[in-house]
């Protein structure tokens, strides 16, 4: 007897290779760069290193200068866990950013992949 089981994904992540380089990517763009630190998650907006308590207040600023459609480039260190990018999502979202995109740069390698969430996805194993 086969057991039949529905698996739901809260989101599905496709990775691209990108050879978009950086400066092509980040042109008027607000920049994000999320890398691992023993004491968590260290971010940097525009280059500029900004304490986790800060970031939605640093964020609104970037809004009001650049506008809610602007693009976001977030760049996600490798040693970064799902957790945390979530985490970043929705601060994005409560600031009222609406065109983010993610990329996952591994250290000293020559090319990103981008992160593409998707909406629920039900499978279901119903032979």
């Amino acid at each position: 007897m086969i057991a039949k089981f529905t698996l739901v994904a809260l989101a599905s992540v496709i990775l691209l290779y990108s050879n978009a380089s950086h400066s092509a990517l980040t042109n008027g763009a607000v920049t994000v760069l999320m890398e691992k630190a023993s004491s968590g998650v260290v971010y940097h907006v525009q280059k500029s290193r900004v304490k986790s308590e800060s970031l939605v207040d640093v964020l609104s600023k970037m809004l009001v200068q650049k506008g809610r459609t602007s693009l976001v480039v977030v760049v996600v260190d490798d040693q970064i866990d799902i957790r945390s990018i979530n985490n970043l999502r929705g601060i994005l979202g409560k600031v009222g950013f609406s065109n983010a995109r993610y990329f996952f740069k591994a250290k000293g390698a020559p090319r990103m992949a981008e992160f593409l969430f998707g909406q629920v996805e039900v499978y279901e194993d119903n032979p």
